[in-house]
């Protein structure tokens, strides 16, 4: 290293974490000793600091340039959505569209987990998402580790390492310094990404699920450089020990800064290592408490272990950051709930279901679970359209606890007539449902798929939840308690689209409800660039008794939209009882086809009656087996000059199945992506 001078060390970048105090260290030594000092320390503060400092800066950087790009795509595809762009521009967009967006990054499973020990090892899993969000990960996991390991400057001999009597220990300080800087600088950035008040997500208009792929590996990567951060120290110390003398590393432990910044690692490492799928899917619930308790001790620890070190090291502020983001998302979560259910608490006059925050009721044998929620006042306009989700919880069952569902039938929607009943009393709970007043600017609704936990608990409160009207009979709808908060996401708007494909398996019918409703919406308020022809419905059940929960919805849909010539929706109804839902097109056939052969039996025969009062807005084809979403593409493509919208809601493996039939599609036969746009949502919390 050349010679250099105090001025010259007094003007490195801030990054270099140098203390002013460095001239006063010089006036110690002699001319030739202050450059020996000199160089040995800018190589340790290089070593050290600089280089992780920049690494952190970098990310943090980039990141907010995607969050920039992520906007201007967003105001862009606003702005060309119902416009011919030129050939050259659209080819390229369908290249990267096929190649990046559409393409997995490893085979055809982008959302359903990968057994790497084959499916009986069921927590060997991992998912490996579609090809951009593959390759942002791989280069962000890359960067993190080469940059943890690259370019140790070394002096021989080093004053500053002279009394270690260990060459090498130059390069293992420096490492864990910069392991554990770099673990600093990604808490902030894993924060952001977890917020439920995202800015990337406003930025970007990605999904939730979309921001979780992001945050996992963020958080991984933030807990290896922790964790190596720590044993590098160890090492360290473990050296410094005298042999038969006194034992440094021990030592350590009587430090509050070390047990702190083990107690961060702890967290880390647990927060991590119980946040895979198989345990989010056996117990979410006992997931999120863990998980919330493992961030603070990350938060913490890492706090208290800088400031027992020295309470003006600047690596606090990438604490403060998280912690000020987190403040920030919280204070955000109780203002809207503030707004959504300040008065939403009312009582039960006369027993009548309205004056409280929510009522529902269990559809058929329980599978179902139909909610009509009440908010203290009305959304604005913009609010809860398709693709949006709100978070749910009840004071009754447990506060703290809070599911998403997406929003089926949202606020705002045109006045509907009622179910029809006999003599004009209740007849059940559809009927009872679908009777009772609603102020439609101050009410949505939605449709869960019970299961244990949380929808096992509201079951239960439904189920013994009834409550008497003033005739003294018993009513089927039961009032609930509910907190809101949301709405998330952003809308899909498919009504630009002449063709639309609405692909759904189990409880995802919610998304497909939701973008009817919108299409409902602006075919009769005549809002925005409304081009709808054609609307064909694929809905994979395993029970055809599910039906029960959309017909109501298809009753109210053709009493809101205008009559016309041939019915606008085509419902293609697939019973998959026995097989799974998802389904490759590796096989095409004419639309109707399926795995298995068309059924006609009594089952099918009784939903072709319950149909027959809709046959005018809604003509029903029911199949028997897995749906192959290709024909169905095909079927709706017969002239390039019109365009096709398919958006798919439901299970991981029927998502990559129907992102794979477009994906096929995309380039060919001209398919493209101005004529053919996918987007979906994914059972992947």
């Amino acid at each position: 290293m050349k010679a250099i001078t105090l001025e010259e060390v007094l003007a490195l970048p801030a990054a270099y974490g140098l203390p002013r105090e460095i001239a006063t260290y010089a006036e110690y030594y002699g001319p030739y000793m202050q450059q020996a000092y000199f160089q040995a320390y800018v190589t340790f503060a290089y070593n050290s600091y600089y280089v992780a400092e920049v690494f952190n800066y970098v990310v943090l950087g980039s990141a907010g340039l995607i969050m920039l790009l992520g906007l201007f795509l967003r105001f862009y595809n606003h702005l060309v959505a119902t416009r011919k762009l030129p050939n050259l521009i659209v080819a390229i967009e369908t290249f990267l569209t096929k190649h990046m967006v559409l393409s997995a990054g490893v085979g055809k499973q982008a959302l359903e987990p990968i057994h790497y020990f084959g499916r009986r090892a069921k927590f060997a899993t991992i998912q490996i998402p579609i090809r951009l969000h593959s390759f942002v990960a791989f280069t962000f996991v890359g960067a993190s580790i080469f940059v943890a390991f690259w370019r140790y400057e070394s002096l021989l001999p080093d004053v500053w390492y002279q009394d270690l009597g260990w060459t090498a220990s130059q390069y293992v300080r420096g490492f864990a310094d910069r392991t554990g800087i770099i673990s600093f600088g990604l808490t902030p950035l894993l924060v952001v990404l977890a917020g439920r008040n995202s800015p990337v997500i406003f930025m970007t208009g990605c999904s939730y699920a979309t921001l979780q792929i992001y945050h996992r590996w963020v958080a991984r990567m933030a807990m290896v450089h922790g964790f190596a951060h720590g044993i590098a120290y160890c090492i360290l110390e473990g050296w410094y020990s005298i042999p038969g003398g006194e034992n440094y590393l021990l030592e350590c432990f009587k430090e509050s800064y070390w047990n702190w910044g083990w107690v961060a690692v702890a967290g880390g490492f647990f927060g991590c290592t119980l946040s895979l799928r198989r345990m989010r899917e056996i117990a979410y619930e006992t997931f999120l408490i863990v998980h919330i308790l493992c961030a603070i001790l990350w938060i913490v620890g890492c706090y208290y272990h800088v400031w027992f070190l020295d309470p003006d090291y600047s690596y606090l502020k990438y604490i403060y950051g998280s912690i000020a983001f987190w403040a920030f998302d919280r204070i955000a979560r109780l203002a809207r709930i503030l707004y959504l259910n300040v008065v939403a608490f009312g009582n039960k006059r006369s027993g009548k279901v309205g004056s409280v925050g929510g009522e529902g009721y269990i559809v058929g044998a329980g599978d179902y679970i139909r909610l009509r929620v009440k908010m203290s006042t009305a959304w604005p306009a913009s609010w809860g359209g398709p693709g949006t989700y709100v978070f749910i919880s009840s004071p009754k069952l447990n506060i703290w606890e809070s599911h998403p569902f997406t929003i089926t039938w949202p606020a705002g929607m045109p006045a509907h007539l009622p179910a029809a009943s006999p003599g004009g009393k209740v007849k059940g709970p559809v009927e009872a449902f679908e009777a009772n007043e609603v102020d439609t600017e101050r009410t949505f609704e939605l449709v869960l798929k019970s299961y244990s936990g949380f929808t096992g608990k509201l079951k239960k409160a439904l189920t013994s939840g009834t409550v008497s009207l003033e005739e003294g009979g018993p009513h089927p709808v039961a009032p609930l308690k509910l907190i809101v908060d949301g709405p998330y996401g952003h809308g899909v708007d498919v009504s630009p689209f002449e063709s639309v494909l609405l692909i759904s398996g189990g409880s995802g019918v919610s998304a497909t409800v939701s973008h009817l409703a919108d299409i409902a919406k602006r075919m009769v308020k005549k809002e925005g660039r409304f081009a709808v022809r054609r609307i064909n419905v694929v809905w994979a059940v395993r029970e055809t008794a599910a039906l029960d929960v959309l017909v109501p919805y298809l009753q109210r849909l053709q009493s809101i939209c205008p009559s016309a010539s041939e019915p606008l929706i085509t419902l293609d109804v697939y019973s998959t009882a026995g097989q799974s839902v998802a389904a490759t097109d590796a096989e095409k056939g004419p639309v109707g086809s399926s795995a298995s052969s068309t059924k006609s039996g009594s089952t099918f025969a009784s939903l072709h009656s319950l149909f027959k009062p809709l046959s005018s807005f809604v003509t029903l084809r029911t199949h028997e087996g897995r749906p192959l979403v290709g024909p169905h593409i095909d079927d709706y493509f017969p002239f390039q000059e019109k365009r096709i919208a398919v958006s798919v809601c439901g299970p991981t493996g029927l998502c990559d199945a129907t992102r794979e039939a477009v994906k096929e599609r995309m380039g060919n036969q001209g398919y493209n992506a101005f004529n053919l746009v996918y987007s979906e949502e994914s059972f992947t919390w």
